[in-house]
């Protein structure tokens, strides 16, 4: 795949490109990770991959300690000003600059499966666990790989502000990895241009993972709302201890 994707996709117009993604949409996603993970005001929660920090600044305001990481500069910046209570650092998930002493991961939003090998996005797993506490808690908010595939729209274009974003789709010949290209234009002008590549894992790979890395799954939704998973389901939402 050549230079990390993700350090282009991730960089200063990401934040048009998902501009739907705000705190307003957070809120609800937020509620129902306080409650799925038992946080009480005080705890101490890292949310690993943070981006401009929408999910960060919903548990601060649920009286929760949040330590938010991300590799981008520019979500990160982004982030710090709009201010919100967060601790923000940056990093890398394969590595993390911390001790054992979280109360609780939370990564939200298909944060996972952006690596060339495998091997790579189970160690963000064995980090994490790492990271925890006895007895603390994962949230993993990931794609559902059977309704990417089934549902995918090869091309699209949308229109955000002064922005014109083509998007096309397609799962690779070796039906492992969504790709999406993306340009991203200003008038005629080619403001940015990446392909995106994520890792499709299906629930019994994720719990797999895991397991391995010492963690324990304990519940699955198909949603940030806690509906039931099913084939069809938006999200893969695995709840996970130590």
């Amino acid at each position: 795949m050549g230079r990390a994707w993700y350090r282009e996709a991730f960089g200063p117009h990401y934040l048009e490109v998902y501009a739907h993604r705000d705190d307003a949409s957070a809120r609800n996603e937020v509620a129902f990770t306080v409650d799925v993970l038992g946080l009480n005001p005080g705890d101490h929660v890292l949310d690993l991959a943070c981006g401009a920090g929408r999910h960060s600044r919903g548990l601060v305001g649920h009286g929760v300690r949040v330590t938010a990481m991300d590799l981008s500069p520019e979500l990160l910046a982004a982030a710090g000003e709009a201010g919100g209570g967060p601790e923000y650092v940056r990093g890398d998930m394969r590595a993390l600059p911390f001790g054992g002493s979280f109360d609780a991961v939370c990564q939200f939003f298909t944060s996972f499966g952006y690596f060339e090998d495998s091997s790579e996005d189970e160690s963000v797993l064995r980090e994490v666990r790492r990271v925890l506490r006895a007895g603390g808690k994962y949230l993993f908010d990931y794609l559902n790989a059977a309704q990417v595939v089934a549902g995918l729209v090869p091309e699209s274009t949308d229109r955000l502000g002064a922005f014109t974003i083509q998007s096309r789709r397609r799962i690779t010949a070796d039906q492992t990895r969504v790709e999406k290209d993306v340009v991203i234009r200003e008038g005629e002008v080619v403001r940015s241009k990446y392909t995106e590549s994520v890792r499709l894992y299906d629930i019994e790979d994720i719990r797999g993972m895991m397991s391995r890395s010492g963690l324990i799954p304990l519940a699955h939704f198909g949603d940030l709302a806690g509906a039931p998973f099913v084939p069809r389901s938006p999200r893969l939402v695995v709840v996970a201890g130590c």
